[in-house]
């Protein structure tokens, strides 16, 4: 007759292979009996413990938790440093959403064997659905340092630095994956969205290939890709694809979503807000959806719907990095608290939304802290007295909620009027500084010699995802330099000053540039300026905030905040509801500089009292 301990034997070998196979079900049918009599006759713990690890395996895997609780935890009673039982009691805590047991469980399981990059990945994991994330990176490492190619490891660092808004290290992490598994479409999806969130459409392109050529009919990547060709300028062949991912599945949102970004780009913004609306309609939760909502509403100025729906800008991969880690302040009495207000995106934004801070310091009963980009710190800091202004990027002083400065007009409840206006009627709500407009006016009208004084800025920053569009550069507005009786004072900053290499400029144009330190320089020019013509850009949201004539260089379809059609067939508007001292010139059909330089030159010729 077959001893106990040999049937524990068998029985253990048997569950092995049915384990391999996940024939989980046998697992159990194998070791019931053995395990039975180990209650009744103890056997050698060694193979009982091995026993009750594989039976609490089977029956996590057949759904009976609380049996293979019971079994696991039989196990480590029996031997405590049973590494693998100890994972396995992390595995079902997490399954049961328990996530500070398998912490404990994966903690104790490394502390066993360090030398196991399972054990710290598992680990990290358990960290991460408990908000702990530095820590979760910590752990991941180490799974690293133990095995460079550890793919989970290297899977789910990418995932947390996509999470934090590193999509260069991320993009990079994927890359590791792919050298070690390339035919992972889970790594090709990956990559070519975030390519795509650091501008490097051409890469983005090649990973939408290269899983594609795995799976041709792959609807994410698909999808993608089309995403990926309007990025690069190839509407049709973009539309082509979203509509076949639709037609491979009608219910994903995101087709819907990109090809209300296609109608936007067309001028069709009616189709546009119906194509966000299905998109949301799918799915609640799209976030290309309800930020193309957000863009449609805010354009056609239904600014009610347009600022709740505004909030989806934090759930955009580029906002990651931006998060403040304080409690969000909804308008609620301040009480003495200290309320910090986030600057966000660009110079223009920052310039845009400063109008709402003296509606904010007629409701807040505590300290307000504002950080703004440090090129605008010297013009802000007089601006608003009982504010606190500080540069980004640096600590802020003790500080108890915090509101993003795009969110005032929501958080304040003022969105249905709009824009607030001063009295005056040219919407000024920022002066220069009084001494630095004396210094330059003297300058600027000693160079101009009784002519019309204009400044000009002709390009945006590259980094704007929409700037091959917005900048017409210089060699567009070049024929308006020719314009008699104009002296032209040049404003352009940053990556534009390129176009000017080469360049023989007439006696009637200055370049300022060299001599422009920062916002507050530009102010104080500007204020002294008959008007400046601008793309769409921070000097000219500066020149509106001032209140100064602005003429506006848009394209065919500009961003929501220069305005749109209120219903169709009617003409896009001439003039900003932001700005009623800027004039706007818009191309006829996309990339049309020429007929907008055309209309400005014409209307420059004009008599000083027509021209304005």
């Amino acid at each position: 007759m077959m001893s106990d301990v040999a049937s524990l034997e068998q029985a253990l070998v048997h569950a092995m292979l049915a384990a391999q196979g996940g024939q989980w079900a046998q697992v159990t049918r194998h070791l019931s009996p053995v395990l039975a009599a180990a209650c009744v006759r103890p056997l050698a713990t060694g193979g009982v413990v091995m026993a009750l690890h594989l039976m609490g395996m089977g029956l996590r895997e057949l759904g009976q938790g609380d049996a293979a609780r019971v079994c696991l935890e039989t196990a480590l009673r029996l031997e405590p440093q049973s590494v693998e039982a100890w994972n396995s009691l992390g595995n079902l805590a997490r399954t049961d959403g328990d996530w500070e047991a398998a912490l404990d469980a994966f903690t104790r399981a490394t502390h066993l064997m360090p030398a196991h990059p399972a054990f710290w990945s598992n680990r990290a994991g358990a960290l991460h659905a408990l908000g702990r994330s530095a820590e979760a990176e910590v752990s991941l490492r180490q799974a690293l340092a133990v095995q460079p190619d550890f793919l989970p490891a290297l899977h789910d660092l990418a995932i947390l630095h996509q999470n934090r808004g590193a999509l260069a290290a991320a993009a990079d992490l994927f890359r590791a994956c792919l050298s070690l598994e390339p035919a992972n479409l889970q790594y090709w999806r990956a990559l070519g969205p975030l390519c795509n969130n650091q501008g490097q459409h051409p890469q983005a392109l090649q990973a939408f290939r290269a899983g594609l050529r795995l799976k041709p009919d792959d609807p994410a990547l698909l999808a993608g890709f089309g995403f990926t060709l309007r990025q690069c300028d190839e509407p049709a062949a973009s539309a082509a694809l979203l509509h076949r991912v639709i037609a491979l599945m009608p219910e994903m949102a995101e087709p819907y979503a990109w090809l209300g970004n296609l109608a936007w780009d067309a001028g069709a913004l009616v189709a546009a807000e119906a194509l966000h609306h299905r998109a949301v309609q799918l799915d609640p939760n799209s976030k290309d959806g309800n930020w193309g909502l957000a863009c449609c509403w805010l354009a056609r100025g239904r600014y009610a719907a347009g600022w709740e729906a505004y909030e989806w800008r934090w759930k955009r991969p580029e906002a990651a990095a931006r998060q403040v880690t304080l409690p969000s302040w909804q308008g609620e009495p301040l009480a003495g608290r200290t309320l910090y207000v986030q600057s966000e995106q660009g110079l223009g934004d920052t310039l845009q939304f400063l109008r709402w801070l003296p509606a904010l310091l007629a409701r807040a009963d505590g300290p307000v802290v504002l950080d703004v980009q440090p090129a605008l710190l010297r013009l802000v800091a007089p601006q608003f007295p009982g504010i606190q202004v500080i540069p980004g990027g640096t600590p802020s002083p003790v500080c108890h909620c915090t509101v993003p400065l795009l969110s005032l007009p929501r958080v304040l409840r003022q969105p249905e009027v709009g824009p607030p206006q001063n009295d005056d009627g040219n919407g000024a709500y920022l002066q220069a500084d009084p001494v630095a407009v004396a210094d330059w006016r003297a300058r600027l009208d000693a160079q101009a010699q009784g002519r019309r004084k204009v400044g000009l800025v002709w390009a945006g920053s590259p980094t704007f995802g929409d700037d091959r569009r917005r900048s017409p550069r210089l060699p567009a507005v070049l024929p308006l330099l020719t314009v008699a009786g104009v002296q032209f004072f040049l404003l352009q900053m940053g990556d534009g000053r390129r176009d000017l290499e080469g360049v023989a400029l007439p006696a009637t144009v200055q370049d300022l540039g060299p001599e422009i330190g920062d916002f507050a320089d530009t102010a104080a020019i500007i204020a002294n300026l008959d008007l400046l013509i601008s793309s769409c850009t921070a000097p000219a949201h500066l020149a509106g905030a001032l209140g100064r004539p602005l003429w506006v260089l848009l394209a065919h379809v500009a961003d929501w905040r220069w305005g749109a059609p209120v219903s169709p067939g009617t003409p896009l508007p001439l003039r900003s509801p932001w700005y009623p001292c800027a004039r706007l010139f818009r191309q006829t059909r996309p990339g049309d500089w020429a007929g907008v330089v055309a209309a400005v030159k014409e209307a420059l010729e004009r008599p000083d009292g027509e021209a304005l």
